[in-house]
């Protein structure tokens, strides 16, 4: 394990709100930006939060933080978490720690007052570096070259770092799709070899890991990733098949890039996991989808076998009357992207129109209702069903019948 230190010097925005953090806790230089900050302004990506650590107790750093009238939340206190709020903004402040006793997921926490050891830790060599008030960037295992290479790299022996916790498998897979150019193969080969472990993880922590992997916008690197996890059972792993079919996932990009559409994350996982849709609900229920996700996987499933880009406008309404748009315009998508379909471009300007169509649509309310039907004399075992047939016969007139003329319809002999 390198312990060389990297005191580069760096230009990071400190807002007003992180300045006065700084301030209050940098007591003997004892307060640092920490993590996915750092990483990601060396990366130039977009920076959402930004986590510092210090020596602090986090009882005393919260005692700190009120006697200046900053509010505080003991979101992970266990563990010595707090997050300060100033001015409306939300920083997380960990204390620095090392964990004893780990095994798998779970640890005994200690609290100490060394960065070092408190870097040693961490999973990856890009997520172990720290700033100072300074803009100094305390960089212990190579992690800055790391970043700008491309690697994702456990710290000090990838086995030791999975075997703390499991989840950091998934983990390497994850950052690999977002920051790698090429796998560090040790880093790579200690994953491979503890895969059976994913089986020890909370259903929420693989589903979360899972979908953070498919949400990834770098579609090269990501079927790459999923291609390495396909091929060395990390996939069979997390779901109930052994391999998948990336196919329909490779036409989703090549169909994004021509229509723009980029998808949700639950679209996504429907495509990925289409070669097995008929397990959809077994797949859904093992990794914990919420009962509102299940439906609406089952939904798109079920009407991407009878939607397509070459229905008729009456069609399309019939389905808008059934089902939300969003849903339809989904099912649609994944109908185009799991068939073997030779030139996007003609698919993607006939799926733009219909969803145009749908979006725009303004659905008018059906003349004819349940009690209507009663009182011709309909079974109510057959409501339904009529419901169907007449509103079908009203949306070919154009809307144009009458409510008189649509009844008058369940009499004449043609009426089916």
């Amino acid at each position: 394990m390198a312990n060389s230190l990297n005191l580069t010097k760096l230009n990071f925005p400190f807002s007003k709100e992180l300045t006065t953090l700084f301030k209050i806790l940098n007591h003997n230089s004892n307060l640092r930006i920490v993590g996915g900050a750092v990483r990601d302004f060396i990366l130039k990506n977009p920076t959402k939060d930004i986590d510092l650590a210090c020596s602090y107790t986090p009882e005393k750093t919260i005692d700190i933080l009120n006697s200046y009238n900053i509010k505080t939340l003991k979101t992970g206190i266990k563990y010595g978490t707090i997050t300060a709020i100033v001015n409306d903004k939300l920083f997380e402040i960990t204390t620095l720690r090392s964990d004893i006793n780990s095994q798998g997921r779970k640890s005994d926490v200690k609290f100490i007052d060394d960065f070092l050891s408190d870097a040693k830790r961490r999973d990856f060599t890009i997520n172990a570096m720290s700033i100072n008030e300074d803009g100094e960037l305390f960089d212990y295992f190579g992690g800055f070259n790391d970043a700008n290479n491309g690697i994702i790299r456990f710290i000090g022996n990838p086995e030791q770092r999975i075997k703390e916790d499991y989840l950091r498998i998934l983990r390497f897979f994850r950052f690999s799709c977002y920051y790698s150019k090429n796998f560090h193969l040790d880093s790579l080969s200690a994953a491979i070899k503890l895969k059976s472990n994913i089986q020890k993880l909370s259903a929420d922590r693989i589903r979360g890991e899972l979908l953070n992997i498919i949400n990834c916008h770098n579609n090269k690197r990501l079927i790459k990733v999923l291609e390495l996890m396909n091929s060395n059972q990390i996939l069979a792993e997390i779901l109930l098949f052994n391999k998948i079919n990336l196919k329909f996932l490779e036409n989703f990009f090549v169909f994004s890039n021509i229509s723009g559409e980029m998808g949700n994350i639950i679209l996504k996982f429907a495509i990925l996991t289409y070669s097995s849709s008929s397990f959809i609900y077994e797949i859904a229920k093992k990794l914990n989808f919420s009962n509102k996700n299940i439906k609406y996987l089952n939904l798109i499933i079920k009407l991407s076998k009878s939607i397509n880009v070459n229905m008729s406008k009456n069609n399309i309404i019939e389905l808008i009357f059934d089902y939300d748009k969003n849903l339809l315009i989904d099912a649609l998508i994944l109908n185009i992207t799991t068939r073997d379909i030779s030139n996007y471009s003609d698919i993607a300007l006939k799926y733009l129109d219909i969803k145009d169509f749908v979006i725009n649509f303004k659905s008018p309310k059906f003349i004819v209702d349940g009690n209507d039907l009663l009182q011709n004399h309909i079974n109510p075992k057959d409501i339904s069903k009529t419901l169907k047939i007449l509103r079908k016969i009203w949306i070919d007139s154009d809307f144009s019948l009458k409510k008189s003329e649509i009844l008058k319809k369940i009499h004449q002999k043609s009426f089916s």
